[in-house]
């Protein structure tokens, strides 16, 4: 079936089934990436291993990153598309969130083990979503390449073959997956053979702001306009590097007022951290 076709079926069945602009929108968006993703592909006719693809293309080409958003609009287009290509209609039940799974038996254990260990490991979602796609991408790897072992079998040649073959704005990434899938199966040989590979950074760190950057900040929180919260949020991750996370999680029991500092669990590492409060924080705290 043509493309083309298929997508403009995809947002006539949206409209006709009364789901809103908004929604049918960010579908349209999900069908141009489509589109320029089968033209790079030289392809024109739809198929399922096509929206497979498609559907498992979740790193973001300006991130490097694993993005959420991808995972779940691509995901249900795929689903969606291909419940049409096989039936003819469009199965709107697909809609629902699903988790994109291998298709070995063994494998789908193994991946639906290791997402369970991390939500017990991690409150952030996004932490778990990124370990989770990392386990999965490993897993893809090895069935697309007829490689089906015990993950306790597995070695230093095929992780660094799967490195290798990754994209290299996304190896940095991939390391640190792997390292954490090592961990996580107590293979500290294969943690030993990845310890002396570093990957480019893609994205540079800023190493401070800019003269005009630090004026505009100053007279964003100093404007009667901008809610006291609000400004006290922006001075503390200025101040200590918090994740914007684990703002939303602090207390005014994690703050020692008598030795001014500021104590909190990372929700990424759940490494426990303390630092100094220093006045203006503080004071816009207190406010």
């Amino acid at each position: 079936m043509d493309i083309s076709l298929l997508c403009s079926l995809l947002i006539d069945a949206l409209r006709n089934a009364g789901y809103n602009e908004s929604t049918i929108f960010n579908y349209q968006g999900v069908v141009r990436r489509f589109k320029a993703f089968c033209e790079t592909k030289g392809v024109s006719k739809y198929s399922s291993e096509i929206g497979k693809m498609y559907a498992d293309d979740v790193v973001s080409s300006l991130t490097g990153k694993f993005s959420k958003q991808r995972y779940i609009s691509q995901g249900r287009f795929f689903r969606l598309v291909d419940s049409y290509y096989h039936t003819g209609e469009f199965d709107f039940s697909c809609m629902l969130r699903t988790r994109i799974q291998p298709s070995n038996e063994y494998y789908r254990q193994v991946y639906e083990k290791f997402c369970s260990d991390l939500k017990n490991e991690y409150d952030n979602e996004n932490t778990r979503h990124f370990y989770e796609y990392g386990m999965y991408s490993l897993l893809h790897y090895l069935e697309n390449n007829g490689i089906f072992l015990q993950l306790e079998e597995l070695t230093p040649a095929i992780l660094i073959e799967y490195l290798t073959q990754s994209k290299p704005s996304r190896q940095r990434e991939v390391l640190c997956e792997l390292r954490k899938i090592c961990r996580y199966l107590g293979r500290n040989d294969l943690l030993i053979a990845l310890a002396g590979i570093h990957a480019v950074r893609h994205n540079r760190i800023i190493p401070v702001l800019a003269h005009e950057e630090q004026e505009q900040i100053k007279t964003i929180t100093s404007d009667e306009n901008v809610p006291l919260r609000d400004t006290a949020m922006i001075l503390l991750g200025l101040s200590t590097g918090i994740r914007a996370c684990d703002i939303i999680r602090l207390r005014l029991t994690d703050i020692d007022w008598v030795n001014d500092t500021i104590t909190w669990k990372q929700s990424k590492t759940g490494n426990l951290v303390c630092l100094p409060l220093i006045p203006s924080v503080g004071n816009a705290i207190a406010r």
